[in-house]
């Protein structure tokens, strides 16, 4: 625990070196910025901003990407509570209560609390993260298909709570992602999956994707 907490207090008085700050500024501002454009989410951003970083310090180009994805998960609630359109996938449930103050005139309140939840989310996150990270690292281990099957299940079913006012035009776009998301190369194997590579797929490969 002492090491840890030497550790983060190294880690604090660096981000207020001139160049390690001015990259936590920029990534800030790139990330509101892509979190608020629907379409653009924070980790395109972060993928954007890769390139920029090779001639970098290690130290400088993970604070420019972890600001990026800081600043994203603001930016997408901005579009979210203004527009009721999420600038990113985790930003869905920020529509369903700061829409509703949009409307009611409270839309500075809404904004208020969207950034100050984010801070306070993302600083409990990641303290717990710093004591916690060994334990859940090994229950991590542990997973097998299985549990992996239980989170995707979950993560398709969720749709019909999302989709509650047409049921049918959700079912709808997750057909439509699930049949994009299945074309190309898979993101952890590297199984070919497109219909249209002959031989792409056989039984008995490690990841079949239609």
């Amino acid at each position: 625990m002492v090491d840890q907490l030497a550790l983060l207090g190294g880690g604090l008085l660096s981000t207020f070196e001139p160049l390690n700050f001015a990259m936590i500024l920029t990534g800030l501002i790139i990330g509101v910025l892509a979190g608020a454009l629907p379409g653009i989410t924070m980790l395109n951003a972060i993928v954007l901003v890769l390139p920029f970083t090779y001639l970098m310090g290690i130290v400088p180009s993970l604070l420019l990407m972890t600001s990026v994805y800081c600043g994203g998960v603001f930016g997408g609630s901005i579009t979210g509570i203004l527009f009721n359109i999420p600038g990113d996938p985790m930003n869905v449930p920020t529509t369903w209560e700061g829409y509703q103050l949009n409307k009611k005139g409270f839309v500075s309140k809404a904004l208020g609390m969207a950034i100050m939840c984010s801070a306070i989310g993302g600083f409990l996150s990641a303290v717990i993260m710093t004591v916690a990270s060994p334990l859940f690292a090994k229950v991590a281990l542990t997973f097998s298909t299985c549990e992996y099957f239980a989170v995707v299940f979950l993560g398709l079913a969720s749709v019909v709570v999302i989709g509650t006012c047409s049921v049918g035009s959700a079912f709808i776009s997750l057909f439509i992602g699930m049949l994009l998301g299945t074309v190309g190369m898979d993101d952890i194997y590297g199984a070919a999956g497109s219909p249209s590579v002959p031989g792409s797929w056989r039984p008995g490969s490690i990841s079949p994707r239609f």
